[in-house]
């Protein structure tokens, strides 16, 4: 079956279909950085618990020049501390013995240089899928903004 679009309403339609990719397409980059920073936390030293509970990623954001970003990674009120362990032992390199067995530094690094590979073809299908579904908006994760 065919549809016949008049020709009035053609520019209308891809407009509108080129918003909505454009949300599925942000969509997607939050998806990511939800999965890295889910990959992160379990890697995450744990002594009492802080530093996993300061795991955050932002809602996407407009930062101008039509660029969207997303931020993720451990602080707010542990920044400083967050910095500190996600260095350790690195330089000067020295042995730590990690109270949580498989994990220790470089906890968010890890994960987001995995990440890395093929990450523009896991966005792309990703925001296609989302696209063709007729998606149409982000649903935020509870822990959205650093503490």
């Amino acid at each position: 079956m065919t549809k016949k679009i008049k020709p009035g309403d053609f520019a209308a339609i891809v407009a509108r279909d080129v918003k909505r990719y454009q949300s599925a397409a942000i969509s997607a980059l939050y998806d990511e950085a939800v999965k890295i920073i889910n990959k992160s936390i379990p890697i995450t030293p744990l002594d009492a618990g802080d530093l996993r509970r300061s795991a955050f990623v932002t809602k996407p954001y407009d930062s101008g020049a039509n660029q969207i970003e997303v931020e993720l990674g451990y602080g707010g009120f542990a920044s400083k501390y967050a910095l500190a362990v996600h260095e350790m032992g690195i330089k000067p390199k020295k042995e730590i013995n990690w109270k949580e067995p498989g994990t220790g530094a470089k906890y968010l690094e890890k994960p987001f240089n995995t990440a890395t590979k093929g990450q523009a073809k896991r966005l792309q299908a990703n925001a296609m899928k989302k696209f063709l579904s007729g998606f149409t908006a982000i649903v935020s994760q509870a822990n959205s903004e650093p503490r």
